[in-house]
Formats: C-alpha cells, sequence, structure tokens
C-alpha cells in the first residue's frame, strides 16, 4: 500500500511539472503572435536561443556599411574623437601663422624694434626700426634707421638665414667757438656745423630665431653690412658774424678741424661695410 502512493505521488508530481511548462510555452508563442500579427510558424528551429534562458543579450548587429558602435559609450566626454584629443590651435608652435614684437641691441643700430611674423615656421619677415642720439669724440651724433627682413628656417627649426634691405641717416653736429680776425678786428664766433649722412644698405646674415610657449622670443643676428648709394650734406651756422667775414672763417684751421670731426664721424657709419649684428633680442609672439 505504501509503495502504491509513493508511486501515485511521483506521478502527480510529473504532471504538475508538464502542465506548468506547456503553460510558459503557449503564452510565449501567443506573445509572439501578437508581436509579428499573424501565427507563429513552426519550422523546425528553437523558438528561443540559449541567451534568453542564460540572461546574456545578444547585440543587434549594424546595419551593413556602418560601424560598430555597440562597446562605445554615447557620453562624448567619455569617448573623444581622437582627431580632436589634443588641440593643436591652443599651441603656438603649431599655428601656420604668428606675429609679434621685439627689441634688440644691435651694431650699428645700437636701438632696434621690429615687427616680426613667422609663417609655417619656414618663411619668416620683419619691419624693424631705430632712432637714438648720442655724443662720440665731442659731436653729437643721431642715428636712425628702418630696413625689412626676410628669413628662411631651412629645417624648420630656430636656425635661419636671411636678409636684411634698408636706409640708415646719420646726422652729426658739433658747435665751437671760433675766433677769427677781419679788417684787423679780432672776433670770437659761435660756430655750429652739421652734417647729415644717408646710405641705402643690404646685409646677408644668419642667427637663431627662438619661440616657447606660450610665446617669448629670443634670438641674435650675425651677418654684414653693405652701403651703396651714400649722400652727405654739411651745414655751418654762424652767430655774431661781422659782415663779409663768413669766408675769413671757414679758412681758419679750427674751422676745417671741427668739419673734419663731424664728416669723419659720418662717413664712418654710412660709407663704410660693417658688422651686422643683433647681440640680443626678445619679444613676444602671438
Amino acid at each position: 500500500m505504501r509503495s502504491i502512493l509513493v508511486k501515485l505521488s511521483y506521478l502527480s508530481c510529473l504532471l504538475t511539472q508538464t502542465a506548468f511548462i506547456s503553460n510558459f510555452a503557449f503564452s510565449q508563442e501567443d506573445a509572439g503572435s501578437e508581436a509579428t500579427g499573424g501565427d507563429v510558424v513552426d519550422d523546425g528551429t528553437t523558438p528561443y536561443s540559449d541567451s534568453f534562458t542564460t540572461g546574456d543579450v545578444v547585440p543587434t548587429p549594424p546595419p551593413e556599411g556602418e560601424p560598430d558602435t555597440s562597446g562605445i559609450d554615447s557620453n562624448p566626454e567619455l569617448n573623444p574623437d581622437p582627431d580632436k584629443m589634443f588641440d593643436d590651435e591652443d599651441s603656438l608652435k603649431e599655428r601656420p601663422f604668428i606675429f609679434g614684437f621685439t627689441g634688440a641691441l644691435a651694431v650699428p643700430h645700437i636701438i632696434n624694434t621690429g615687427f616680426e611674423t613667422l609663417t609655417y615656421k619656414k618663411y619668416g619677415a620683419s619691419l624693424n626700426y631705430g632712432n637714438i642720439s648720442r655724443n662720440i669724440n665731442g659731436v653729437d651724433v643721431g642715428l636712425k634707421h628702418y630696413d625689412v627682413r626676410l628669413r628662411y628656417h631651412p629645417w624648420s627649426s630656430s636656425f635661419f638665414a636671411g636678409v636684411a634691405l634698408g636706409k640708415h641717416m646719420i646726422t652729426g653736429q658739433k658747435s665751437k667757438d671760433i675766433n677769427v680776425t677781419y679788417n684787423g678786428t679780432k672776433s670770437n664766433v659761435p660756430t655750429k656745423l652739421k652734417v647729415t649722412a644717408s646710405a641705402n644698405y643690404i646685409a646677408p646674415h644668419i642667427g637663431w630665431f627662438v619661440v616657447w610657449e606660450p610665446g617669448f622670443t629670443m634670438g641674435l643676428d650675425l651677418g654684414w653690412m653693405i652701403p651703396s648709394g651714400a649722400t652727405s650734406k654739411a651745414e655751418a651756422t654762424f652767430a655774431n658774424l661781422p659782415d663779409g667775414a663768413e669766408s675769413a672763417i671757414r679758412a681758419t684751421p679750427e674751422f676745417t678741424s671741427a668739419t673734419s670731426d663731424v664728416e669723419k664721424a659720418s662717413d664712418d657709419y654710412v660709407k663704410k661695410s660693417i658688422p651686422f649684428i643683433s647681440m640680443i633680442r626678445i619679444g613676444w609672439m602671438f
């Protein structure tokens, strides 16, 4: 009797499991039929993949011709464009064109200021100007210049070869009291001598022009200046000059010596080939 009860209990469990599985299968078929708008056709294949029973999600393949983005997060901050990870436009050295201003201590143009440009790290150009006055051997000398400079950086580095084309001017002025005797009368005549000279020049040179982030610039130039087309003009003015005494003053050794000093200072500046050197150049590029 006991064995019969055990067998009936076992049979009841099997029937219960079979009914549960059958109801589950039919409910899934009905849901699939409603979603597709028709009856489910049994084609002999398993209607549900292993992924359903294991809990894995099978990704939907992308349309033909489109990249697979299934593993990429939609947040652009977490998945930046690799082509834009480094913003080259913020790097001064990577810009195709930069410009700035510089100042230099130089020979023969002692003070030099310039507007600088650099294109593709290869081609440089600048406009330069300088104006200074000083006393040389008792002669008040004014120095002025302006030029255009072209540079070529053969290796896209700081080293360059260049040329400067410009014009410089010098004004030499000296005041001196000259004693002159005219018609038997001795006079002390205040005399001012002024010589103005100018010349064009070409100055081939080499150098280094370095630009650091965020824009500090330093450089130097080494070259030779060759003048051309030099001109000069001498003037003399006299105070308290007796009538007709100018020719007598110009003939005196004092006047001749003073004139020679002024002319020499001018000639040394505009008529001779001399070194063309920027000992230090500093500035800022943008």
